[in-house]
């Protein structure tokens, strides 16, 4: 059996995760298994119209040659702006764009969207991501590459200044919107002295403008927003949990945004009265577990340093009456001796609290349960190490559970 037969998805439209390098469509309903794990995210929408290349046409621009329905250029005086190729890269939709000649201004300004297109106001946090690669020509007499996200009716904008290389690689801005904001602009922009020679070839592929602090996965738009609606998993059977006993949980996963908070694992009974979670408390940005009985906080602990998004957390959390503790990447919480261990769990939900809380936006690469309380060493053992390391170490045995979640797995069953 595979891990999908373990788990039970609920998505409702397709989404995309890196497998071997490439940006792979997975269908309804089924896990994103990628390169970095299970990628698990909240809905999203693209609010790029055209993220697919719709519309574009290669040649010289007003010869013949069109940019991509929407989309549009600005500065650029003395330039010959042309389509070179459209292709897909990497799985992404993909577009080569070419500018050279004698610039006649200090910039050229290409934006994925109209000016009145996004609708958006003051306060909003809001993230523009857009894949780039250097297609040919070189960057001489360019002073800055900007990936921008600015507004109209706002000032300013959030800048990523970068050098394109020869990797298709993604960009991010993220901004708080000022006051005043009515539309977010999306848009790249080459600055330059004027009266200088330049010639430039810049891939761009599947831009993205979301609502939210993170970018997210790519979501594919043809002529309209788009939205990537939510995964829902959850495991589908929980024959091994021993429900009122003691025992050990544990998760491997890449952190998200670390002010946020995050779960990563989650059982709990069809309610929030009764639960036994890890993941991420935003507020220290620290690996947490937390445990609830009778709608009663029973343990709230915290191990390790500050994480940041992108790290790799493990965090193995056990439970038993007045003696309860976890570690986070090696290093011990403290022990807490007057909590209760929940009863009634009959469920388990990964990747978040529901659809929309907490949502790990992220990778889980691994889960386990061992049934009975470790021994503070072996918490530091297997959150210091891995999945893998735990039957190594003799931390899991007959009975419990090990999901790797990418290309294989283990499944223990028995007494």
């Amino acid at each position: 059996m595979a891990v999908a037969d373990y788990l039970s998805v609920t998505r409702a439209s397709v989404k995309r995760g890196l497998v071997s390098g490439v940006w792979t469509s997975f269908p309804i309903d089924t896990p994103a298994f990628t390169d970095d794990g299970l990628l698990i995210e909240a809905a999203r929408t693209n609010s790029i119209r055209n993220s697919s290349m719709q519309g574009a046409a290669v040649g010289v621009i007003g010869s013949g040659g069109a940019l991509p329905t929407n989309w549009g250029i600005a500065g650029g005086t003395g330039l010959t702006v042309e389509v070179v190729e459209i292709a897909v890269r990497k799985g992404l939709d993909a577009i080569a764009i070419r500018l050279s000649g004698t610039t006649g201004s200090t910039f050229a300004l290409i934006s994925f969207e109209t000016a009145s297109a996004i609708a958006a106001s003051e306060g909003q946090v809001r993230t523009h991501a857009t894949f780039y690669e250097l297609g040919g020509g070189s960057l001489s007499n360019i002073s800055a590459v900007r990936h921008e996200l600015s507004q109209a009716g706002g000032a300013g904008s959030t800048q990523t200044v970068f050098t394109p290389d020869t990797t298709l690689s993604r960009r991010i801005a993220t901004r708080t919107m000022p006051a005043s904001t009515t539309f977010a602009i999306p848009r790249v922009v080459l600055a330059y002295s004027s009266g200088v020679e330049i010639d430039v070839t810049l891939w761009i592929a599947a831009p993205q403008e979301e609502l939210g602090a993170k970018a997210s996965s790519p979501i594919r738009t043809t002529g309209t927003a788009a939205t990537r609606a939510a995964d829902d998993i959850t495991l589908s059977d929980l024959a091994f949990f021993k429900d009122g006993q003691p025992g050990t949980i544990f998760a491997e996963f890449v952190v998200g945004d670390p002010s946020e908070n995050l779960t990563a694992v989650y059982f709990n009974d069809g309610t929030t009265n009764n639960r036994i979670q890890v993941g991420i408390w935003g507020a220290t940005g620290q690996g947490w577990g937390f445990v609830v009985d009778g709608a009663l906080g029973q343990a709230s602990l915290l191990a390790g340093p500050a994480l940041a998004a992108g790290d790799t957390c493990r965090i193995a959390l056990a439970f038993a009456e007045n003696n309860m503790r976890a570690a986070v990447n090696g290093t011990l919480s403290i022990l807490d001796t007057s909590a209760a261990v929940p009863t009634g769990i009959d469920r388990c939900r990964i990747g978040g609290s529901s659809t929309t809380l907490s949502v790990l936006n992220a990778s889980l690469r691994n889960i386990g349960y061992r049934s009975r309380r470790l021994s503070d060493a072996e918490l530091v053992a297997w959150s210091g190490a891995s999945l893998a390391a735990g039957v190594a170490l003799g931390i899991l045995t007959m009975g419990d559970l090990a999901l790797k979640l990418g290309d294989s797995y283990l499944m223990m069953s028995g007494v």
